[in-house]
């Protein structure tokens, strides 16, 4: 390959090739196979073309699991085949969901290299202006730190750190690191896989990539890949392909000044109009957008609306510009039209009930609820421990994921406890 001075390439999160997403439309026009992952993958070797990227990287979690391994090896056969046949490299490590399955893909697929498949950090150069330093699960659970005691050899270029890990958290079963350890090492820029939603990248700042797509009503908003530009040693550029075929939109909608269900309708449509405005300026819009609807706002509205707006959930009820819209979630946070302030003042249950949700809104460091959340944490993980939880695969990186887990954990204590002050107060 000739050298140059320039580069641009294409950095891909979590994929998961074989889900779909878990919620879609009853009666969609489209079909399941133009909202799964395979789609996004195919919507990625696309952009990968049309953008001309030189190389494409995959962090991890590529494939959902072994048992995908027809339907992983047909769309990255094919896509991999495309991107060769327009002088695209690609390169990636595995992850804890296709640990085992990604690397017999890749012995069958001569264009896509896997890097540190031995359990060894291993090193790739690029025209010179790239180092490339990747490590693959060897296993689901990793909890050897990947980092600790390495000493990278720096190669030519801008040196990029490609891994599929756990960030600050200490007692992770993958592959944890540490922020500083990302910080300390000879890297220059870190592409992470496994947490879903993406870190604010930058030219200076690396950090995780998130999914390509949504496939849970958590994974919101503009998802997709991320193209780098490099030239002389420095990331120059920093752009996110939003082209998640499924997107799940969380739509806040106020109560406050309305006086019956009708004003709901209007405002959800006006949310939708001006939703598609937004979307026609993606890299490609979606296909389908399921609202996580939360309704909000000081009424006595919200219990009736709610159960309106459930009726309706997961049925298309608008298209336009050709992409399909319905209702993924409704949750009720609206509370009473006397405030949480004032019933806080009180000191009977629904005053102690009004503090309690007051500390759970609050941005400041709160000892009272930091203690709560953290034993409401443990609890869970004891509950989805028990036989009949044994197999949903996705437990115990549910409580790994600090973020995602406590800001649930906040919405569904929020929930739970506006409802019932409503009651207690009728």
């Amino acid at each position: 390959m000739k050298v140059r001075d320039k580069i641009k390439l294409l950095a891909v999160g979590d994929l998961h090739l074989g889900r779909s997403p878990t919620r879609t439309p009853q009666d969609s026009s489209v079909n399941v196979c133009k909202l799964n992952s395979g789609a996004a993958w195919k919507r990625v070797v696309d952009e990968s073309i049309r953008q001309k990227v030189d190389l494409v990287l995959l962090a991890g979690d590529v494939v959902e699991s072994e048992n995908d391994y027809f339907e992983a090896h047909r769309y990255l056969s094919e896509g991999v085949q495309k991107l060769k046949e327009s002088g695209i490299q690609i390169v990636g490590v595995s992850g804890n969901h296709d640990f085992s399955v990604l690397a017999k893909i890749a012995k069958r697929i001569d264009h896509l290299k896997l890097l540190g498949c031995d359990g060894d950090w291993e090193r790739m150069e690029v025209d010179g202006i790239i180092t490339l330093h990747g490590l693959s699960f060897l296993n689901r659970h990793v909890k050897k730190r990947p980092l600790e005691g390495i000493h990278f050899e720096r190669g030519p270029g801008i040196n990029i750190g490609l891994l599929h890990c756990d960030r600050d958290q200490t007692e992770s079963l993958y592959a944890p690191v540490s922020s500083k350890e990302l910080s300390d090492s000879q890297i220059d820029y870190w592409l992470l896989g496994h947490i879903h939603k993406s870190d604010p990248l930058s030219i200076e700042k690396g950090g995780y990539l998130g999914c390509v797509t949504s496939m849970d009503v958590d994974e919101t908003g503009d998802l997709g890949p991320w193209i780098y530009v490099i030239e002389r040693d420095q990331i120059i550029s920093v752009t996110q392909s939003v082209l998640a075929p499924f997107r799940v939109e969380r739509v806040d909608l106020d109560l406050s000044l309305l006086s019956d269900l009708e004003e709901i309708r209007d405002k959800i449509f006006d949310k939708v109009l001006k939703l598609t405005r937004e979307l026609q300026h993606k890299t490609a819009p979606p296909e389908v957008v399921g609202l996580a609807l939360k309704l909000v706002g000081s009424t006595e509205l919200g219990t009736k609306a709610q159960e309106m707006l459930q009726k309706n959930q997961g049925k298309v009820f608008e298209t336009k510009y050709g992409i399909e819209y319905f209702i993924v979630d409704c949750v009720d946070s609206t509370h009473p039209e006397i405030s949480l302030e004032l019933l806080s003042h009180r000191d009977d249950p629904p005053g102690l009930l009004a503090r309690r949700l007051l500390s759970l809104r609050c941005t400041k460091e709160c000892e009272e609820r930091d203690s709560f959340l953290s034993k409401a944490r443990d609890q869970l993980g004891k509950m989805i421990k028990k036989e009949r939880w044994r197999d949903a695969s996705w437990d115990q990186e549910l409580l790994e994921e600090k973020e995602f887990s406590r800001e649930k954990m906040v919405e569904l204590f929020e929930q739970a406890g506006l409802t019932l002050l409503k009651r207690m107060l009728k």
